[in-house]
């Protein structure tokens, strides 16, 4: 560029910019010379979008070229920065995931005496989670932990507790005189749910309680036999009663057990029989008694039983 022959042959420059000589003789070489220009900056491009979609943390750029015009021959190059940039945000927060604090240090054991726990906290504060970020991770450990302290001393004291009510004992009245006296029962309960230990406290209160109650049992008055009246003898037949006076069953006592009547048949026990009745031993009148058939005795518990015999035909009955 800017360099021209005329006529001779074509021949080698000495230099290769500017003014120089042909390196053949007799030819002559011009050539024109190209002047310096400095460089210029172009127009800015547009702003880029912001780096980030959520947040203020982001940045735009834009840019320039050193191309109006490019730096020729011994031009300068552009001064300055061919990029732009300013700080920018978007128009959300962006989430925050949260984060453990640091433990906290272990507190005191939880006891003055025996066996308790110590622990220690964290919180998710640091940071808290925020604008839909996730909670801390619990898979390695809780908010809280724990661990198992002895106090000073080992032994703590337990006070005493009391058991449940046991059944009401038997109902008993100190007057068994006056009629419809009140009447009392007692029940207990002891100091054992769990025993005082180790300096414990007692029981507070009564271990004893009393209730009113209906027939009181230490005035029941059971009854008893009278004496056997003397034999009452018919030809067949003996018998002989008692009563149930000695004494009487009073205030809800018992009554006599077993029969008041005692018969004994002549077919049973013969000699028994005869022995109890005598005089039957001897011969039949005409009217189909014995000799001297009257009952045997008159007096005791229950004597004169019936027409002179000590038996009547319900008594018979009665113990058929």
């Amino acid at each position: 560029d800017g360099v021209g022959t005329t006529g001779a042959p074509e021949s080698a420059c000495s230099v290769t910019c500017g003014e120089g000589h042909p390196s053949a003789p007799g030819l002559v070489v011009i050539i024109n010379k190209v002047e310096s220009s400095d460089g210029g900056w172009s127009s800015w491009s547009k702003w880029s979008t912001c780096s980030v979609t959520c947040g203020s943390r982001g940045s735009i750029h834009r840019y320039r070229s050193c191309n109006s015009p490019p730096p020729a021959a011994d031009g300068k190059p552009c001064e300055g920065s061919s990029q732009n940039t300013r700080a920018c945000k978007a128009h959300v927060p962006c989430p925050v995931n949260g984060q453990w604090s640091e433990w906290s240090e272990w507190s005191d054991c939880s006891v003055s005496c025996g066996t308790g726990l110590r622990m220690r906290r964290r919180a998710c504060d640091n940071p808290p989670p925020q604008h839909g970020g996730n909670h801390c991770d619990r898979t390695d450990a809780a908010e809280v932990q724990t661990h198992s302290c002895t106090a000073d001393i080992a032994n703590c004291p337990v006070n005493g507790g009391w058991s449940e009510w046991g059944d009401w004992g038997p109902c008993h009245t100190p007057d068994c005189i006056t009629e419809n006296a009140p009447a009392y029962s007692f029940r207990q309960r002891s100091c054992n749910a769990p025993l005082p230990q180790h300096k414990g406290a007692m029981c507070q209160g009564t271990f004893l309680n009393d209730g009113l109650c209906a027939q009181a049992i230490n005035c029941k008055v059971d009854g008893n036999w009278g004496e056997w009246s003397e034999w009452g003898c018919r030809e067949f037949v003996a018998s002989r009663k008692r009563l149930c006076d000695s004494p009487p069953p009073s205030r809800g006592g018992k009554k006599c057990p077993q029969k008041d009547k005692d018969v004994l048949i002549r077919e049973d026990d013969e000699k028994r029989f005869l022995e109890i009745c005598p005089k039957k031993n001897g011969a039949k009148k005409e009217d189909g008694r014995f000799d001297d058939e009257d009952s045997v005795g008159g007096s005791g518990s229950g004597a004169g039983l019936g027409s002179g015999d000590g038996l009547e035909d319900e008594d018979l009955a009665a113990d058929d």
